[in-house]
């Protein structure tokens, strides 16, 4: 992992290893804003500032430490958001849709079937199994 950290600083541009060390995660840049289930931030503005190189040279070097670009990131946070959700609370679909950032609740429907197989009611339903 070292390896991956110094490549990342060669030319001067600590993107990722920045917004890792900003969040405060080794993982995902994502993090809870409060304890209330509709409160998430994906990025603070705290670590974005941290970005001390183009978007894209920020995209690439991304994509060469982790394996995959940023927007799916944070299209995969936004469903891990949203499988916690359904799973913890009883709120409505479209009330989860919007507050894992998707204005139209077909569109998270898409989304979540796309990466689940299952549309969100009926994972929903799959876990209080």
């Amino acid at each position: 992992m070292s390896g991956q950290s110094g490549l990342l600083t060669e030319s001067g541009c600590a993107c990722v290893s920045k917004a890792k060390a900003a969040s405060g995660k080794s993982g995902r840049y994502a993090s809870p804003v409060s304890s209330h289930p509709l409160r998430y931030e994906l990025f603070s503005i705290a670590v974005l500032a941290e970005f001390t190189c183009s978007r894209r040279n920020a995209e690439i070097r991304f994509k060469r430490t982790t394996g995959h670009s940023i927007l799916q990131e944070l299209l995969s946070a936004r469903i891990e958001r949203a499988k916690t959700l359904l799973s913890q609370t009883s709120l409505p679909i479209p009330e989860i849709a919007a507050s894992c950032g998707y204005k139209f609740p077909a569109h998270f429907r898409n989304a979540f079937r796309a990466a689940t197989g299952l549309n969100p009611l009926a994972w929903r339903k799959q876990q209080s199994k």
